[in-house]
């Protein structure tokens, strides 16, 4: 099994499945996961290898895969070994996210976590940390990611973006890193949104519970991705009761595209 995730248009890094024949058991193959970084299409380092701490016969690996068939065991550890892939494939998109462009810091990035990102062990001599702060993470960088990596459709991008602008104005055009976010800040925009006024034509108007409510669904939504499955963000900081309530007549988790379209219109920029 091999993935390219792309960078920028010049550095990418391949992720790859690979075996090596056990050292105490020739029937065995160890199965490692490689990161291999490369600019222009030349390899910049050596290739990055974790062992997955999975071995299988070797009769059953075949074309960076574990053949299956009815062996409940090998099954089991096909599925580990895809969400082994899938979790390196997810630290590597998160460092892209982080514009990590220097292929130097990408190399010590992945050294520095893969193991522990992968299949959550440490490696030897290295503290136990999730990805480091070479870059922050911004609030609009996660929601990003949140809506690259979940497909949200046109309609409800917009729900997020409108929600997003709220946020920035609330903390007066700069959000802080979205790990800095704290319970207090956000109870206060719980209180701010609730005297926040719009202008539509020449009425100023207060948001009503359902507009409340959709605001702060949405930023809800990007915290939590943040805690999970990124893991930037270890406690919690939502308040309760944060996402308010429906109003009765409209018991449903998103606005379709109409009535999204209406309602971005209706927040003001700044």
């Amino acid at each position: 099994m091999k993935n390219t995730v792309t960078i920028t248009n010049e550095i990418s890094v391949d992720i790859a499945h690979f075996a090596k024949r056990n050292k105490t058991n020739d029937k065995l193959n160890d199965i490692y996961i490689s990161f291999s970084i490369y600019n222009k299409g030349l390899r910049q380092f050596s290739p990055h290898t974790i062992s997955t701490e999975i071995s299988v016969e070797r009769n059953k690996w075949s074309n960076g895969q574990i053949v299956t068939g009815r062996d409940d065991k090998a099954k089991i550890n096909s599925g580990k070994l895809t969400d082994y892939f899938s979790a390196a494939k997810n630290m590597v998109d998160e460092l892209r996210l982080k514009n990590v462009k220097v292929c130097s810091q990408l190399n010590d990035e992945i050294k520095a976590n893969a193991k522990q990102r992968v299949i959550g062990k440490v490696s030897k001599h290295q503290k136990k940390n999730l990805i480091s702060r070479l870059k922050e993470y911004s609030y609009q960088d996660v929601m990003n990611f949140l809506l690259e990596k979940k497909k949200i459709s046109a309609g409800r991008s917009r729900g997020y973006n409108s929600s997003h602008k709220l946020l920035e104005a609330f903390y007066n055009g700069v959000i802080p890193p979205i790990d800095q976010i704290t319970t207090e800040s956000l109870e206060q925009f719980m209180e701010w949104i609730e005297v926040r006024t719009y202008t539509k034509g020449k009425t100023t108007k207060l948001y009503n519970d359902y507009s409340k409510t959709t605001i702060k669904s949405k930023i809800a939504a990007v915290i939590k991705y943040a805690i999970k499955p990124m893991k930037i963000i270890t406690v919690n900081p939502l308040p309760a009761g944060f996402r308010g309530k429906w109003v009765e007549d409209a018991k449903k988790d998103i606005l379709d595209e109409i009535e999204m379209y209406a309602f971005m219109l209706e927040i003001p920029l700044k």
